[in-house]
């Protein structure tokens, strides 16, 4: 059974989280910042209310980070202007307010990850995903995704060469019944450009007005 961290001291949020997820996943620990390091190990996903903690991207929620290992998923819950100074260590974010269907869908997407795993290796060029693992690597060089960079990246890859649109990429990495919207897409794709960029070109274009596609480099 998933093992659920929130930390908010916001009242509201806290009975909006455990309302909406109480019947489904029982293992629902509430904490704050200050008195969370005693769950975190335990924990699987860790859902951080950044605005009612005071967590900067760049501060004490890095200490937070420091645990995360594999298999642990951070989902944060953040205001509008908090999105772009997101540092992208989180696996998938909310903006609020909170929508209650929507935290429904991104936690059952983070904790059906190794459920739709299959026994495979994707290679193109210098890149590999070991599809098993969850890992990926660049010319030998490990490369640290985060759960919805690597499902994104997956995708792409499956299809290489093939123009996708936002829209396509929002239902089959994010599901038909997210909430989001076509800036989702773009912050991802410019965080898993930034990771992949060794130098020597770049694994993911932009069709303009279109949306992205995956080539494989030969230089």
């Amino acid at each position: 059974m998933l093992k659920i961290l929130l930390i908010s001291d916001d009242p509201v949020v806290i009975k909006a989280v455990k309302e909406t997820l109480t019947h489904d996943y029982h293992n629902i620990y509430v904490s704050s910042a200050k008195e969370c390091k005693s769950y975190l190990t335990t924990a699987e996903l860790l859902i951080l209310d950044i605005e009612h903690e005071n967590l900067d991207p760049a501060g004490n929620i890095n200490a937070i980070y420091s645990c995360k290992r594999p298999g642990k998923n951070v989902l944060l819950l953040v205001n509008e202007e908090q999105v772009e100074r997101l540092n992208g260590q989180e696996d998938d974010f909310i903006i609020k307010p909170l929508r209650r269907p929507e935290l429904r869908t991104r936690v059952r997407r983070l904790s059906d990850i190794r459920k739709t795993l299959e026994h495979e290796i994707i290679r193109s060029e210098r890149l590999e995903i070991d599809v098993t693992n969850c890992d990926v690597t660049l010319s030998g060089k490990v490369i640290d995704l985060t759960f919805t960079e690597y499902q994104l990246l997956r995708y792409l890859a499956n299809h290489a060469g093939r123009v996708l649109t936002r829209d396509i990429i929002l239902s089959a990495v994010w599901g038909t019944d997210y909430f989001g919207g076509d800036r989702t897409v773009d912050v991802h794709i410019q965080r898993l450009r930034g990771k992949l960029d060794d130098g020597q070109g770049d694994f993911i274009q932009t069709v303009r007005n279109i949306g992205y596609r995956f080539v494989i480099n030969t230089d």
